[in-house]
């Protein structure tokens, strides 16, 4: 069996657990914190495996234009973060039903957590510049949603200090690119 399959397997869990609190039955149970829980589980053993010697492997590859091709690959550096990504969201996500469980933007933040952790992933996992920067911008977009979904005045301005801020900090990694 191919190892790629666990960061499918993985991703799965973390989308399910984005979609799940949409649906009224499950809406307010704690049922839709198990799936990230358990995609960080996968995505953990995969990154310790990968720390191990596994061998990674380049699991997606899209050729959009001959010059253009948004790829994901693994290795062990890679497996190092995606380790260290599945800790820290796995503690996320115990924390999330206490915080999250009742308001409907509660509710909305959940998705967009869930959809940050597979940006992160997506960052640690990318395999050439193209799919780093969309990854990075993805990242970036979805922590701003979560920055600015309270919806009070200090959180909209920090919001806008962290959109520019981290825009600045693309063009600084694109202009590192163009110079590499």
């Amino acid at each position: 069996m191919e190892t790629d399959i666990f960061i499918y397997i993985g991703a799965l869990f973390f989308l399910a657990g984005a979609l799940t609190p949409q649906i009224p039955v499950i809406r307010g149970t704690r049922l839709p914190y198990l799936f990230p829980a358990v995609g960080s589980l996968i995505l953990g053993a995969y990154g310790f495996a990968l720390c191990l010697g596994l061998p990674g492997n380049a699991f997606s590859q899209v050729e959009v234009l001959p010059f253009l091709t948004y790829s994901f690959g693994t290795d062990g550096l890679s497996g190092f973060f995606i380790m260290i990504i599945s800790a820290v969201s796995f503690c996320v996500i115990l924390y999330c039903p206490g915080y999250y469980i009742d308001a409907k933007a509660g509710q909305m933040s959940f998705i967009f957590v869930n959809l940050f952790i597979l940006s992160m992933y997506a960052v640690v996992a990318s395999a050439n510049v193209i799919s780093f920067l969309i990854a990075w911008e993805a990242m970036s977009l979805i922590s701003y949603f979560l920055i600015t979904l309270k919806g009070d005045p200090n959180s909209a301005k920090s919001g806008l200090i962290y959109i520019v801020m981290t825009h600045i900090g693309t063009a600084f990694i694109i202009l590192m690119f163009l110079l590499l």
